[in-house]
């Protein structure tokens, strides 16, 4: 049973690492997409912003399905469609055509994430459901890591490369998925009981993410993210341009990012140690105030390659720990039954503030501010979700 669970967390966190290759490909690419294909700010936020709403798509999709056909399923069919959607991406020769396939990848990327947050809750006892999950999703900024490092290199130097990357190796993975992750219990249609239909037992599961008190604790949670994907992907999409814009070089961007993305890593490994118990409520309150000021301190003056490097270390260990406790705490909100439904419609609903990231931090540079003024301007969204994480976990138990 141990040698069971560790394959399929350890599947589950490969996964992670590729998806997370392939959600920060376009912002590590797009500053030398915007010569190559002569894009225009605009049309760089709506494709960010398209890719995040086919990501709600995928996400409502893949967990309703995950329900009713098992999360293995679902998770083979988000991964084909990251890596072909991918491949097509470095072929694009146009705005059109990069925007279709960046879309399309979306839906993979979406459908990818609940299902292996489901697995890796689901794969040892509920006691240790929110660490492994924290672990297991410190994979994915690791995959942002290993991507800002190939493209601080030479292989990295066409923007083409990234997305070739991003779409071979996940298709590599399938054989591996197949055959290693045995999920640890029967989709919803299996556990039907004799003689009440498939689409009722469907459709009840879809009502109780709001009964049983569920209704008030899904607001917060769905809040909550929403809040903190705005900043999320305003980092993730943006980032890499607003540094080169103050100057930085290509390498001095990727590097900031990888130190952005490395400190996620230990963020999340670390806060899995205090998530545990009645007052882990204490390590979201941290998090949330941690991320609030590192966003604060890119407007000191003065900036350099260093401190800005500092800073979005700080930056990424807050942020992306915000995030993975709110998915932590997502899968002991739902019981198994509806769970894939419920981290999907919770992965669906923070993919609203990535949808608005991308787009609000684009009117800005629009408007003229700068990584100075932009920034520091997004700590309110910091602010309002933590108090809904706040409030969450100290309700969910």
């Amino acid at each position: 049973m141990a040698s069971r669970i560790n394959t399929t967390l350890l599947l589950c966190f490969i996964a992670a690492v590729l998806e997370g290759i392939d959600i920060i490909a376009f912002g590590l690419a797009a500053a030398d997409m915007r010569s190559a294909l002569s894009l225009s700010t605009d049309q760089i936020a709506l494709t960010a912003s398209a890719n995040m709403a086919a990501f709600v798509i995928g996400s409502l999709c893949a967990g309703r399905g995950s329900d009713r056909y098992g999360r293995k399923v679902m998770l083979l069919i988000s991964m084909a469609i990251i890596g072909v959607f991918s491949l097509l991406t470095a072929t694009a020769s146009s705005f059109e055509t990069m925007f279709i396939f960046r879309t399309l990848t979306g839906i993979g990327l979406g459908g990818a994430m609940p299902m292996f947050i489901a697995l890796a809750a689901e794969a040892g006892p509920p006691s240790g459901r929110v660490a492994r999950v924290s672990v297991m999703l410190s994979g994915s900024p690791l995959g942002g890591i290993l991507a800002s490092l190939f493209v601080a290199t030479q292989l990295g130097s066409d923007w083409r490369s990234i997305f070739l990357l991003g779409g071979i190796a996940p298709l590599l993975f399938l054989p591996l998925l197949w055959k290693g992750i045995k999920p640890q219990e029967q989709p919803a249609a299996a556990l039907t009981p004799p003689g009440k239909p498939v689409q009722q037992i469907q459709v009840s599961g879809l009502r109780t993410l709001l009964a049983d008190g569920r209704g008030k604790l899904s607001a917060l949670l769905w809040f909550g993210l929403l809040a903190n994907q705005v900043l999320t992907y305003t980092m993730f999409n943006w980032l890499p341009i607003l540094l080169r814009d103050l100057g930085l070089e290509r390498w001095e961007a990727s590097t900031t990012m990888s130190v952005f993305m490395a400190a996620a890593v230990v963020g999340n490994i670390v806060i899995a140690r205090f998530v545990l118990g009645s007052r882990r409520w204490i390590a979201v309150a941290v998090v949330f105030c941690g991320t609030v000021l590192s966003l604060l301190a890119y407007g000191l003056p003065g900036q350099t390659f260093p401190s800005l490097a500092v800073i979005s270390g700080f930056a990424g260990g807050f942020i992306l720990s915000a995030t993975v406790l709110l998915y932590g705490l997502a899968t002991d909100l739902y019981p198994t039954e509806i769970r894939g439904t419920g981290v999907g419609a919770a992965t669906a609903m923070g993919r609203l503030g990535a949808i608005t990231g991308p787009l609000l931090a684009g009117a800005m540079m629009t408007a003229g501010l700068t990584t100075a003024t932009l920034l520091p301007a997004l700590a309110p969204f910091a602010l309002a979700g933590g108090v809904a994480a706040v409030i969450l976990a100290r309700r969910v138990t």
